[in-house]
């Protein structure tokens, strides 16, 4: 298996969620200093997704890391009284499958009557979105809070009240702190903060890195970006979920509208440009900016469809999720929840469903309801160890619970201050189901699509040359009767 791989979170522009401050801290993968011939830049983006709540916030983080097991560590700032819990790769595997942007063709009018108004011209949707030493105790200046294992993961949970101090702990413990992290470290230390550390077992290769969740008490969210900069090259590519009774926004970047208008399909590959267009709208605002993908209310529970009103399934692998695509039948699942616990139990290698957890779905309350009586109990929400969900709904009213999928890739020199995590002024709904509008490469027997728009546009268009005919023609008779007279 490939040493590429998705997995625990890279100083993740992340979300440790604090009770009594406004901002948070984040972790960093330490590494030590490239030598020639080596990865330069071994993190090479993050996936991470947090559900906050009045309760509590959870955190979870994956990074694409691209290097030896053996140099792979992580630390991250947390709250006192944050702990560590073990997640799965089916989390963000079911999150990024239901959310991924799926792409359809535009829809051509064909010179063949005969084979029907879409004339066979119109292809089906793409996917274009784009893995200690030493028991508790004080030691010189730095105080071990705990330690254990996490999955394939050695941890350690510190406490000090020097940076300096912390930093060389850490480095004589085998995390090595590039220079340009060990003031952020300090920053935090008296900024109050503690840290989780972790690495991986002596015996754990990359192909069994999985993510974590760091659970925090407290609602309020920020995401710290100082530290992300550790273990990243010149810019860090970010796609997050967030989980919480609202629609959310990152109010202290830029959100960036993508121009959908400009959405081009080659017939003849079944690419698109997609990925340019979000590119383009990355780099505005000197790229401190973010694209809003998806957005829904009671994602987790919904079957959702193409461009095309095909509804969506997905299939559980091996290899993780396969064969999305519009299907109105067929084998494969239709809801994220159903996703999640398919996945997981394939991982696994596993077979068997979740009933309790469909009836515990199927019970959610309107989503007027903010009342006691809207909580489920968010147990009805785990299948055995599979609890990713129910650790998410802790302290929500399921039924009014927002998924919000945003997706980014900031500058290096972006990566000097956190950000907050604040409801978004607007509430409104993102659909990652979109058609192109433009087209290159279209069959011989294919000719203009057939929009709406198009179709108003072009005929304001004649509209307008026919006023401008018949207006020249009114002046030109005018003209010419004044000049008689």
């Amino acid at each position: 298996m490939s040493a590429l791989r998705w997995t625990l979170t890279l100083l993740s522009c992340c979300v440790a969620l604090g009770l009594s401050r406004g901002a948070a801290a984040c972790g960093g993968t330490f590494v030590p200093p490239p030598q020639p011939g080596s990865v330069a830049a071994p993190v090479k983006g993050h996936r991470m997704a947090f559900a906050v709540s009045d309760e509590r916030t959870v955190l979870w983080d994956q990074i694409q890391y691209e290097g030896a097991p053996s140099d792979f560590s992580w630390v991250l700032p947390i709250e006192p009284g944050a702990y560590i819990e073990t997640s799965r790769d089916a989390w963000f595997e079911s999150l990024d499958a239901v959310t991924t942007t799926r792409i359809s063709a535009p829809e051509l009018k064909c010179s063949r009557p005969d084979e029907g108004s879409g004339c066979g011209c119109s292809a089906g949707g793409d996917d274009d979105s784009g893995e200690l030493a030493g028991g508790p105790g004080s030691t010189n200046g730095v105080t071990v809070l705990h330690t254990g294992t996490v999955g394939p993961y050695e941890t350690v949970t510190l406490a000090s009240t020097d940076g300096d101090t912390l930093t060389s702990w850490l480095d004589e413990h085998g995390y090595s702190v590039p220079d340009d992290a060990a003031p952020i470290v300090a920053e935090y230390v008296a900024e109050g903060f503690d840290f989780i550390a972790l690495r991986l077992k002596s015996d754990a290769g990359v192909e069994e890195m999985t993510p974590v969740r760091v659970v925090t008490p407290g609602p309020r969210g920020a995401l710290p970006l100082r530290m992300v900069a550790a273990g990243a090259g010149d810019s860090v590519a970010i796609t997050l979920f967030i989980i919480g009774e609202a629609r959310y926004a990152l109010p202290d970047l830029h959100e960036s509208p993508l121009d959908l208008s400009a959405l081009s399909w080659d017939f003849a590959t079944g690419e698109t440009n997609y990925s340019s267009l979000e590119q383009d709208a990355f780099s505005r605002n000197f790229g401190a900016s973010y694209v809003t993908t998806f957005a829904d209310q009671q994602a987790f529970s919904k079957a959702y469809s193409d461009a095309d009103g095909r509804q969506l399934r997905y299939t559980s692998g091996a290899n993780g999720v396969s064969g999305a695509g519009g299907k109105s039948g067929g084998s494969g699942v239709a809801t994220l929840a159903d996703l999640y616990f398919s996945q997981a139990a394939q991982n696994a290698s596993r077979t068997g469903s979740c009933p309790s957890v469909n009836a515990a779905l199927s019970r959610w309350s309107p989503v007027s309801d903010t009342s006691e009586s809207g909580f489920e109990p968010a147990l009805d929400f785990d299948c055995g160890e599979f609890d990713d969900i129910g650790a998410a709904m802790i302290g929500m009213h399921p039924a009014a619970v927002w998924l919000t999928r945003v997706e980014m890739n900031l500058p290096r020199y972006q990566l000097t201050a956190d950000c907050s995590v604040e409801p978004n002024p607007s509430q409104q709904s993102v659909s990652n189901a979109v058609r192109a509008t433009r087209y290159t490469n279209p069959p011989a027997e294919c000719v203009q699509p057939l929009f709406e728009t198009s179709s108003v546009a072009h005929s304001d268009r004649e509209a307008a040359v026919w006023i401008f005919v018949l207006a020249f023609g009114v002046v030109s008779r005018l003209r010419r009767r004044g000049s008689g007279r």
